[in-house]
C-alpha cells in the first residue's frame, strides 16, 4: 500500500513539474515575440529623431534638474557645461561650438543624446544606472583632444565632405577626430529639421562611420601581408605594362611602369603589381593580415564607431582579389581605421588601444580613473614595420606624396585616389617625424580626386602642428 501511494505521488510530483516547465516555455516564447516589436518601436522612435528612452520620466528630469559634469580637452580648454536657464531648468552648453559636434555630440529633451553625451551619460551624471541619485553634480571629463588641433583639422576641411584622424602612434591618444560638414550642437533643436534633410549629412561622424573604399592607402595592408607571406618578395623585380588581365576584368594602372622593385611600385602606386600580389596572396592571407590591423573587428569607443571590413574570406573570385589587393573590390574604410594602420607601421609594428578619454574627474576635483597606455593590436615584427616605413618615406619624398613633405622632418605616407561612381575619393594616410613618430594622420576628401594633391596638403599641416604643439 506505501509503494502505491508513494508512486501516485510521485506521477503527481511529475505532473506539476511539467505544467511549470511549460509555463515558463509560454512566457519565454511570448517574451521573445515582444522583442521584434520593441526593437521597431526604438528604430522608428529614432528615424523620427526621438530616441525612444526619452519617455522615461526618471530619465527626462535627470537631464533638465542634474547638473551633468563638464567635459574638457587634454589642456582643460571647456568643451561642455552644464547652465541654468531662467526657470531653473538645466541645459548643455558647448563653447567650441560646431569644431566638437561629432565628438561631444549633442544633450537635446527632443533629440536625445549622441556622441560622448551619450556613451558617457552615466558619468557625466555621476551614476552607474537610471536610478535617481542624490548628489547634485555628476563628474567631468578629460578627453585626450587637443582643441587647438581639432580647430585647425575642422578649419582644414573646409566644409568639404571629408574627415581627418590624428593619434599619438606611442600611447593610442586621439588627438583630433574632425568630420565635415558640422553643425551647431547649440542650436540642434531649433536646426535639427534642416540638418536631417541635408544631402551633405552633416549629421554623420565621417571619421568612425564613414564607409568608403580605401584605394590606394590599402597598400599599406597588402604590402604587409606580402612580406609576411611571401618570401623573398622585397627582392623581386615586376613589370607593369599599364594593366592587368584576369578572368573577366581588366585592370588599368596608373602609368606603365616597367621593371620595378617593391619598394618602387608602392613609391608610384602601381596598381598592377599590387593586384598581382593580392592574387598571389590569396583571400584567407590578405584578409587575416587585414583583421590584424583592425578591419572586422569591434572595439569600444565612447562614440560610435565602425571599423573597416574586408569580407569574402577564402571566396572571392579572381577579380575580387585583384581589386581588393588595390584598396578596391572588398575592402571597406574610414579615417578611424586607416589611422590605426598609421600607428601600427608607426610604432614598429604595435598598435596601442585608441582612446579618447584621458581622464574622469569628480566632482571635488579628484581623478577618478586615468586612461593607460595599452598595447592592443600587433600587426607585424619590428623589421618588416621599418622597411614598410623606408618604402612610405620615399613615397613622400620622390613619389606620389611629397606634397605632405615637412621641411627639415622626414615624413612617411601613403596616397590613395580611390574610384567611386561620382569622382574619386582623395586620401592620405601617415606619420612624422618617421624616426621618431609624434603622430600618425588619415585624411580623406570626399570626391576630391587626386590624394597626392588634395589629401597630402591637410595631411602637412595637421602633422606639423602636432610635432610643434
Amino acid at each position: 500500500m506505501f509503494r502505491i501511494v508513494m508512486v501516485i505521488s510521485m506521477h503527481k510530483n511529475i505532473r506539476y513539474l511539467a505544467y511549470i516547465v511549460l509555463a515558463c516555455l509560454a512566457f519565454l516564447v511570448i517574451y521573445i515575440g515582444f522583442i521584434p516589436l520593441y526593437i521597431s518601436h526604438v528604430q522608428s522612435q529614432s528615424k523620427n529623431g526621438k530616441a525612444a528612452w526619452l519617455n522615461d520620466p526618471r530619465l527626462l528630469k535627470k537631464m533638465q534638474e542634474k547638473q551633468a559634469g563638464s567635459i574638457y580637452d587634454r589642456r582643460g580648454e571647456l568643451l561642455a557645461q552644464t547652465v541654468t536657464g531662467p526657470a531653473g531648468v538645466n541645459k548643455r552648453q558647448y563653447p567650441m561650438g560646431h569644431n566638437f559636434a561629432h565628438i561631444i555630440g549633442y544633450s537635446s529633451t527632443k533629440y536625445g543624446l549622441t556622441g560622448i553625451e551619450a556613451g558617457l551619460s552615466s558619468v557625466l551624471l555621476g551614476e552607474g544606472n537610471l536610478e535617481l541619485s542624490n548628489r547634485s553634480k555628476g563628474n567631468s571629463i578629460e578627453l585626450t583632444i587637443d582643441a587647438s588641433l581639432q580647430k585647425l583639422a575642422v578649419s582644414l576641411l573646409g566644409g568639404r565632405r571629408g574627415a581627418l584622424v590624428a593619434i599619438e602612434p606611442k600611447t593610442g591618444d586621439i588627438l583630433a577626430l574632425a568630420s565635415s560638414p558640422t553643425f551647431d550642437p547649440n542650436e540642434i533643436d531649433t536646426q535639427m529639421p534642416s540638418l536631417k534633410n541635408d544631402n551633405s549629412s552633416p549629421l554623420l561622424n565621417r571619421a568612425t562611420q564613414g564607409a568608403y573604399a580605401p584605394g590606394s592607402v590599402f597598400k599599406l595592408v597588402t604590402l604587409t601581408s606580402v612580406l609576411q607571406n611571401i618570401p623573398g618578395a622585397a627582392n623581386r623585380v615586376f613589370e607593369c605594362k599599364g594593366s592587368l588581365s584576369g578572368q573577366g576584368f581588366v585592370l588599368k594602372c596608373n602609368d606603365v611602369h616597367g621593371r620595378i622593385d617593391l619598394k618602387k611600385a608602392l613609391e608610384v602606386s602601381c596598381n598592377s603589381v599590387f593586384a598581382a600580389l593580392g592574387l598571389e596572396l590569396g583571400s584567407r592571407a590578405l584578409v587575416k593580415t587585414a583583421q590584424v590591423y583592425g578591419f572586422n573587428r569591434n572595439y569600444y569607443l565612447p562614440i560610435n564607431y565602425y571599423s573597416g571590413e574586408v569580407s569574402g574570406n577564402g571566396s572571392m573570385n579572381e577579380s575580387e582579389l585583384a581589386f581588393t589587393g588595390i584598396g578596391q573590390g572588398k575592402a571597406v574604410a574610414n579615417p578611424m581605421q586607416m589611422a590605426i594602420v598609421a600607428c601600427g607601421l608607426a610604432n614598429n609594428g604595435m598598435v596601442m588601444r585608441p582612446t579618447l578619454v584621458k581622464r574622469i574627474i569628480s566632482p571635488k576635483g579628484e581623478t577618478i580613473q586615468e586612461s593607460k597606455p595599452e598595447e592592443w593590436l600587433n600587426v607585424t615584427d619590428s623589421e618588416r614595420a621599418e622597411t614598410i616605413k623606408d618604402y612610405m618615406v620615399a613615397v613622400v619624398r620622390e613619389g606620389s606624396g611629397t606634397r605632405a613633405g615637412i621641411s627639415g622632418i622626414e615624413v612617411a605616407g601613403k596616397t590613395g585616389t580611390a574610384e567611386n561612381s561620382d569622382r574619386a575619393h582623395a586620401w592620405f594616410v601617415g606619420f612624422a617625424p618617421a624616426s621618431n613618430p609624434e603622430v600618425a594622420v588619415a585624411v580623406i576628401i570626399e570626391n576630391g580626386g587626386s590624394g597626392g594633391a588634395v589629401a597630402a596638403p591637410v595631411a602637412r599641416e595637421i602633422m606639423s602642428r602636432a610635432i610643434d604643439m
